[in-house]
């Protein structure tokens, strides 16, 4: 995921506030180091950047690596938090975040922001909240560190890369709440916005938002609308070397061609290079996904003579 480089989140910062570099380093810095800082050529202390931000009236910390920790295993807790996320072992993911949570300080805003974020998707990927109740979990985690988030903010603010990522959260709530002008106006805001800023290795971030776009085109019945802003999302994935994306991307293109009515053999060679995709990743929750899928529109002898061609070429 993309990383800001801390001249540009200073920058943007201190722009939108009205405050002239000589305002804001005196006393830290000087005026050339500051202007080397944004401009990208110098990187500043850990000690100066936290100054910057803090005349500014900003949470420094914010914008550095988000869980504040000392303890290595809080960080391996993490990695395995995220895992079992994305295999879909709910049940595992939401002991192992417990046990985060008991090693975390709460107090520390970024900390409590993770837990309640995280809390909120594995609760609601278990069915044991409703999706206004998952939003509304996410609108906390998010207020951890963003008081107010407004249009203004996308234009001259800054969002952190877990800020991005709660938003994107929000906003498929909103799908599940079937409230689709809303998910559809804050994922295309997002996008507008990264198109604005420099950050480090940006695409998945930008390949995430699309993907979703297109997932809540779909639902919305803008079919011609998703295949669009899935040919995009396929080209991102693509350069960012994302296989695993790309199985459940494709999948939601035969499905719009199918609802566009688009001949069947095609759709079907989709459905089969995304079930190959997700083998190769070893995606066990998208290969039943497909095969459900194709089962139920296609019929099960359909599904039976893909599988036979599939196990033929390995």
């Amino acid at each position: 995921m993309g990383i800001y480089l801390a001249g540009e989140v200073i920058r943007r910062n201190r722009e939108s506030m009205g405050i002239t570099q000589e305002e804001l380093c005196d006393g830290i810095c000087s005026v050339e180091t500051l202007s080397r800082i944004e401009n990208g050529k110098n990187t500043p202390s850990r000690a100066n950047f936290e100054a910057l931000m803090g005349r500014m009236g900003k949470e420094g910390k914010k914008y550095l690596p988000f869980l504040k920790s000392r303890e290595m295993e809080v960080f391996l807790l993490t990695e395995e938090v995220e895992l079992f996320f994305c295999v879909h072992d709910y049940q595992e993911m939401k002991q192992k975040l417990t046990e985060l949570e008991q090693r975390l300080d709460m107090k520390e805003p970024v900390n409590r922001q993770y837990v309640i974020r995280m809390r909120a998707m594995v609760e609601g990927r278990l069915g044991c909240i409703s999706a206004k109740e998952r939003r509304k979990m996410l609108e906390e985690a998010l207020s951890c560190t963003l008081a107010d988030f407004s249009e203004e903010v996308l234009k001259k603010g800054m969002l952190n890369e877990q800020e991005i990522k709660i938003l994107c959260n929000i906003a498929m709530a909103y799908m599940d709440e079937e409230e689709y002008e809303h998910s559809i106006d804050i994922l295309a805001k997002l996008y507008k916005y990264l198109e604005t800023v420099h950050m480090g290795n940006i695409t998945g971030i930008m390949r995430l938002i699309l993907a979703n776009l297109g997932h809540v085109l779909g639902r919305a019945k803008e079919f011609e609308k998703s295949q669009k802003v899935r040919k995009r999302a396929i080209k991102l994935a693509k350069e960012e070397g994302n296989a695993g994306s790309l199985a459940s991307i494709l999948y939601g293109m035969a499905y719009n061609n199918e609802k566009l009515h688009q001949k069947e053999s095609a759709c079907l060679e989709q459905l089969q290079q995304a079930y190959v995709l997700a083998e190769c990743t070893d995606n066990q929750y998208m290969m039943r996904h497909i095969q459900k899928h194709i089962i139920e529109v296609y019929g099960k002898e359909t599904w039976e003579l893909i599988n036979c061609h599939l196990e033929y070429h390995h």
